[in-house]
C-alpha cells in the first residue's frame, strides 16, 4: 500500500514520475486563499475510472455532473435569448462543454495565457509602470508580453528557467491577493516552484 506525504509546493521534486500527478491540498486553517501544500499521488488509471462509473455512487456522481452541465448549458442559451432544444443540450453539446471545462484546468500554453490576461498581466502592468514612470504604452505592453510568455514556458513537462528568471515570475505571482484562488494559478505556482535551471556539463576530454 503505497503511503504519499504532503509538502510545500517549493519543496516538490523537480520530476514527477511517469503515472503520478501533482493534487493541490486545501487548507484546514478556516482562511481563504491557497495553502502552498500539494501531494504527489498516482493519477486515476483507467481501471480505477471503470470501477468508479459502475459502483453506484461514482455513477450518481457523474450523472450530476453531466445534469450539472446541461444546465450551464441551458442558461447560457436562455441568458442570450436563444431556444433550447434537444440538440443544444444533447451529447455533443454536452461533451463540447466538458471539453472546455477540461482544457480551462489543464496547464497547457494557452490555458497560462489566458489565466495570465484574466488574472495577472494587470497587475505587472501596474508594477513595472511603478518602477518605470512615464514609460510608453507599447513598451510596456511588450514588457508585460514578455512575462506572460515566460510563464508559459511552465507548460512544458520539465520546464527550464534560469534563477534570476524564476525569482521574477515568483516575484509577479505575489502581486495576486491572499484569497486569491484559481486553479491554472496553482498548477503554475507548483511547475514554478519545481522549475530547474539547466547546468550544461561538458564531457571531460
Amino acid at each position: 500500500m503505497g503511503m504519499y506525504s504532503v509538502v510545500a509546493t517549493k519543496d516538490l521534486p523537480e520530476a514527477i514520475g511517469d503515472g503520478m500527478a501533482v493534487y493541490a491540498i486545501s487548507r484546514n486553517d478556516g482562511k481563504k486563499g491557497k495553502s502552498g501544500l500539494v501531494a504527489v499521488m498516482p493519477a486515476i488509471s483507467d481501471s480505477v475510472f471503470n470501477l468508479f462509473q459502475i459502483d453506484p455512487a461514482g455513477k450518481a456522481f457523474i450523472v450530476d455532473a453531466i445534469e450539472g452541465l446541461r444546465s450551464k448549458l441551458a442558461s447560457g442559451l436562455y441568458a442570450k435569448g436563444k431556444t433550447i432544444t434537444d440538440d443544444s443540450i444533447g451529447i455533443t453539446a454536452l461533451l463540447g462543454l466538458a471539453r472546455i471545462e477540461t482544457e480551462s484546468q489543464r496547464m497547457t500554453k494557452e490555458a497560462i495565457g489566458v489565466w495570465f490576461d484574466a488574472d495577472l498581466a494587470g497587475l505587472v502592468a501596474d508594477a513595472i509602470r511603478l518602477k518605470m514612470i512615464g514609460i510608453a504604452e507599447d513598451k510596456l505592453t511588450k514588457l508585460v508580453e514578455a512575462y506572460k510568455m515566460r510563464f508559459q514556458t511552465l507548460a512544458g513537462r520539465e520546464p527550464n528557467v534560469p534563477d534570476d528568471v524564476k525569482a521574477q515570475l515568483i516575484r509577479a505571482m505575489e502581486f495576486l491577493p491572499d484569497d486569491y484562488e484559481s486553479v491554472i494559478g496553482e498548477k503554475v505556482a507548483s511547475a514554478l516552484a519545481a522549475a530547474t535551471e539547466a547546468k550544461e556539463v561538458l564531457v571531460a576530454l
